[in-house]
C-alpha cells in the first residue's frame, strides 16, 4: 500500500485530483464520472480555486461543480485557492483583505462546505504579502476553514510567510519545471508539505509522450511516459505530493494508481540526470 503524505492534520493519498479542467467538460455527469474515477483510485483530496471556471463571468463555477459532485460525502478533503481574479485573458494577483474575505465566503457557499485547506493563490500585486496572509490567518483562526497554505512562491517568499503557520506550498513541478532543491529543503525544515501541480507538464503535456527519457523510463518500469512521472516526483522527498488533473476517467485513474509504483533505482537516476536542474 502506498504511504500517505501528511498535509497539516491529515495523512492523505499522495495524489490529489485537480478539478480545474472539469469546467471545460460537457455536463455534470461528466464531472461526477471524473471525480468518481479519482476517488475509486484512492484520491482523498480535491483541488479547486475561486478563479477556475469557464471564464471571468464564471467565478466560483469550478467550486460549484466540485461541491455538487461531493454532496453527501464526508471523507474527502477539499482545497481551494483565493487571491487571483480574471479580467479578459489576464489573471491578476489580488490580496486586498476585502476581496479575500468576500471571495472566501463565496467559495464556502459554492462548495457547500468549509474547505479543509485554503491557499493564497499567488503573491499579491496590490497589498503586502503579510497583509493578505494575515487576513486569511484570521479567517482560519475563526474557523472558516481548516488550514492555510500558499502557492506559486520561491524560498525567500516562503521565509517571509513562515510566521503564518502554513501547512502546504503548492508550486508547479514536472519534468519541465524540476523540483527546486532549495524549496525541497526549506519546506522539509519548516515541516510544510510541498505539493506539485501540473506534473504532466501543463501546457507542455503534448510533448510528454514523445520525451525519449520518459519513454525509456516507462518501458523499463512497465508504465506509460505520463505514469512514470508520478513515482519519480513523489520519490524526490517524503513530504512531496502531487495534484493531477484531467477529464478522462481512465487517465485520471492511471495517474493516481501510478503513485503505488516504485521506480527501480537505475530508472530514477536516469530521470534525475535528464530533468533535475
Amino acid at each position: 500500500m502506498v504511504a500517505p503524505r501528511r498535509i497539516g492534520a491529515h495523512a492523505l493519498f499522495p495524489v490529489a485530483f485537480g478539478a480545474m479542467n472539469l469546467s471545460l467538460g460537457p455536463d455534470a455527469r461528466a464531472t461526477e464520472r471524473a471525480l468518481r474515477a479519482a476517488l475509486d483510485a484512492g484520491v482523498q483530496l480535491i483541488d479547486t480555486a475561486d478563479v477556475y471556471g469557464r471564464g471571468p463571468e464564471d467565478a466560483h463555477g469550478n467550486e460549484r461543480l466540485v461541491g455538487r459532485a461531493l454532496r453527501g460525502t464526508s471523507d474527502v478533503r477539499v482545497t481551494t485557492k483565493v487571491g487571483v481574479v480574471r479580467e479578459g485573458e489576464r489573471w491578476l494577483h489580488r490580496g486586498h483583505p476585502d476581496h479575500l474575505r468576500s471571495s472566501l465566503e463565496a467559495s464556502v457557499r459554492a462548495l457547500g462546505r468549509e474547505p479543509d485547506y485554503v491557499l493564497l493563490h499567488a503573491v499579491p500585486d496590490d497589498v503586502p504579502l503579510a497583509e493578505a496572509l494575515g487576513v486569511l490567518a484570521t479567517l482560519r483562526d475563526a474557523g472558516r476553514f481548516g488550514a492555510l497554505g500558499i502557492s506559486n512562491v520561491d524560498v525567500s517568499t516562503l521565509a517571509a510567510a513562515a510566521d503564518f503557520d502554513l501547512v502546504v506550498v503548492q508550486n508547479e513541478m514536472s519534468p519541465y519545471v524540476s523540483p527546486d532543491p532549495a524549496m525541497l529543503a526549506a519546506t522539509a525544515e519548516l515541516g510544510v508539505a510541498l505539493q506539485g501541480y501540473a506534473p504532466m507538464g501543463g501546457w507542455r503535456a503534448g510533448r510528454t509522450a514523445h520525451e525519449a527519457a520518459l519513454q525509456d523510463a516507462g518501458a523499463r518500469a512497465g508504465l506509460s511516459p505520463f505514469e512514470v512521472i508520478v513515482p519519480w516526483l513523489l520519490g524526490q522527498a517524503p513530504h512531496v505530493s502531487l495534484v493531477c488533473g484531467g477529464t478522462d476517467p481512465a487517465k485520471i485513474a492511471s495517474s493516481a494508481r501510478a503513485a503505488e509504483r516504485t521506480l527501480p533505482e537505475p530508472v530514477r537516476q536516469a530521470l534525475d540526470a535528464a530533468y533535475l536542474g
